[in-house]
């Protein structure tokens, strides 16, 4: 019965540490992917200023 319940505990711990490592992957892909479309939505706000079109949102983000 022991053996059963360190058996289960090890796995606990094993789930455990994969869900932390899979967040924290999860959350450095979806910085990288937030940073990239930030530097597009930059780049067409530039074009379109460039091209004397003003672009304003009702919602600012921060960055």
């Amino acid at each position: 019965m022991l053996e059963i319940s360190t058996a289960s505990l090890q796995n606990g711990k094993e789930i455990r540490n994969e869900v932390r490592e899979f967040r924290k992957d999860a959350k450095s892909y979806l910085d990288d992917e937030f940073r990239e479309i930030r530097k597009k939505l930059t780049s067409i706000e530039d074009a379109l200023a460039r091209a004397g079109i003003q672009v304003s949102y009702p919602i600012r983000y921060n960055t």
